[in-house]
């Protein structure tokens, strides 16, 4: 099939892109001018789009018969709001495949995604969700828990956390429930439900094979580092108003509000579609962290 994949050049992205040309579709990777072009593979090219320019969505989806979109922020900057990014952005996405004459469009939404939710990120999800259900196609919805990988933000910041501190902060108690998935397997539910008819009109919820807390998951990446460290957990109501003003100052700062909101609250796939429903091999968190710790060495040592 002809497939456009809009952030393709993102962490997920790039790994779908290849995983949809290594099946013989032909793909359409939608990058932000000055974003990478990787990777290449026979059957990708690569097209500049912007999800807040919408005049340059439909001509890079036409000829595609299915629209992939993964395109979701984690923090806001002025420019980058999760309303402009996560609700506005997939209602100008599903217009133009609409227009373009696609007939199915994915959406990558995430575990938590729900109209009541305590954070914006969250909230903002499902109106993007419900712009892809209400937009005349068929559509899939996907909604990973925490996804995990060569690459990926969340375990390559606290890898460098833990390297850099022989005392390792949690905000709050620590023990939300997460669900770790690897990105192979994310990626392995998103090319079923390109390919598979009757995914048509799911949403759907994909998790790895295990739950840990947030404190387990951080203690898991120490020890997989041969590291000895010290945890210390930091309250709530005193990370706050620290992070809503250190989080404006720098981006480097780890955390904002909007973040620290939904590591209190549990991040699970219920149920797990990804085992249910894409009859998945899932891979273990520890796993896949011993083969992101040696791919990091690996790259330290050239």
């Amino acid at each position: 099939m002809n497939i456009a994949v809009t952030g393709a050049s993102g962490f997920v992205g790039r790994h779908l892109c290849r995983a949809l040309a290594e099946r013989g579709h032909s793909v359409t990777a939608l990058v932000r001018p000055g974003s990478s072009r990787r990777p290449q593979a026979p059957g990708l090219r690569f097209a500049e789009g912007d999800i807040t320019r919408p005049q340059s969505l439909q001509d890079a989806f036409q000829g595609c018969e299915v629209v992939v979109n993964l395109v979701g922020i984690i923090r806001e900057t002025r420019e980058q709001t999760f309303e402009r990014i996560h609700a506005e952005g997939t209602a100008a996405v599903a217009t133009a495949a609409r227009k373009a004459g696609a007939r199915r469009l994915v959406q990558m939404s995430a575990a938590g995604t729900r109209p009541d939710a305590a954070s914006a990120y969250h909230r903002t999800k499902w109106l993007g969700e419900e712009a892809v259900r209400s937009s005349g196609l068929e559509w899939v919805v996907l909604r990973p828990s925490l996804i995990f990988g060569r690459g990926d933000g969340f375990t390559t910041a606290m890898m460098d956390l833990v390297r850099r501190t022989p005392i390792v902060p949690i905000v709050g108690p620590g023990t939300n429930l997460m669900q770790p998935i690897a990105v192979e397997d994310v990626c392995a539910a998103f090319v079923q439900s390109v390919e598979e008819e009757h995914h048509a009109g799911k949403t759907c919820e994909l998790g790895g094979p295990e739950r840990l807390t947030y404190e387990q998951i951080v203690r898991t990446v120490a020890r997989e580092m041969g590291l000895r460290r010290s945890f210390v957990h930091l309250p709530v109501g005193m990370m706050m108003p620290v992070a809503a003003v250190m989080s404006r100052l720098s981006a480097r700062f780890p955390l904002t509000p909007d973040q620290i909101r939904m590591l209190q609250e549990d991040n699970v796939a219920e149920p797990n579609h990804a085992s249910e429903v894409f009859a998945l091999k899932l891979t273990r968190f520890e796993d896949g962290l011993k083969t992101i710790i040696a791919a990091a060495r690996g790259d330290a040592a050239r």
